[in-house]
C-alpha cells in the first residue's frame, strides 16, 4: 500500500472518530436540558477540537511506502 494510501486512510478514520465524538457531545449536551443551538455549538466544536489535534498528529508520522520495485537488472519470475 503506498504511502498516500495510509495517509488517507488515517485522516478518513480521523474525521469519523471525530463526528462520532461531536454527535455524541452534542446529544449529552441536549439531554442535559441545553438549547438548541448551545447542542450544535458543543458537537461541533467537539468536532473541529477533535479533528484539528488529529489531524496534527498524523501529519507528524512518517508514511512508508510498502511497495516493492524490481531491482534494475534482476531477472524476472
Amino acid at each position: 500500500m503506498s504511502a498516500t494510501q495510509k495517509k488517507v486512510y488515517a485522516v478518513a478514520f480521523c474525521i469519523t472518530f471525530s463526528l462520532l465524538l461531536g454527535l455524541a457531545s452534542g446529544v449529552v449536551t441536549a439531554a442535559l436540558g441545553a438549547s438548541v443551538l448551545a447542542s450544535v455549538s458543543a458537537g461541533g466544536a467537539a468536532f473541529l477540537v477533535v479533528c484539528g489535534i488529529g489531524v496534527a498528529i498524523i501529519n507528524l508520522f512518517d508514511f512508508a511506502d510498502d511497495r516493492r520495485e524490481p531491482q534494475q537488472g534482476a531477472p524476472q519470475p
